[in-house]
């Protein structure tokens, strides 16, 4: 990695669950990638609250919490600071309370208002709202 070679605009995102290493990335190699801090469980009552997120908004530009972790709260929370907010992984095999993998991502574009997801079936991403 050479900081001269990336810019903001570079289409790589540096995700993570460890935040030392963001905090490493950000401070001491002052990298111009933008970095995510995932959040699984474990993590949730660290990061998931108005504290967490101002201290991730110091060294991240989003987090990505677990979906089942989250509510529109967060979302506006997460907005409010200027973070952006990429919930992890929807799974056609895993809807949970959605018929399918495409209305819950769906609900969770649209009605939640996440900026980006991540899914193992890109093929049934929803481009526009799904009225019903």
């Amino acid at each position: 990695y050479k900081p001269s070679h990336a810019a903001h605009h570079t289409p790589v995102i540096i995700q993570s669950f460890s935040p030392d290493s963001l905090k490493k990335l950000s401070s001491t190699l002052k990298t111009k990638l933008p970095l995510v801090l995932l959040v699984g469980e474990e993590a949730r009552a660290r990061w998931l609250t108005e504290g967490g997120l101002a201290e991730a908004k110091q060294f991240a530009v989003g987090i990505a919490p677990a979906k089942s972790l989250f509510d529109k709260n967060l979302v506006m929370q997460a907005h409010d600071l200027g973070l952006s907010v990429t919930p992890y992984t929807f799974r056609s095999n895993n809807t949970g309370r959605f018929k399918t993998v495409r209305e819950e991502m769906n609900y969770y574009l649209y009605n939640l208002g996440v900026d980006a997801l991540f899914t193992d079936n890109p093929d049934l991403f929803p481009r526009e709202p799904i009225n019903g």
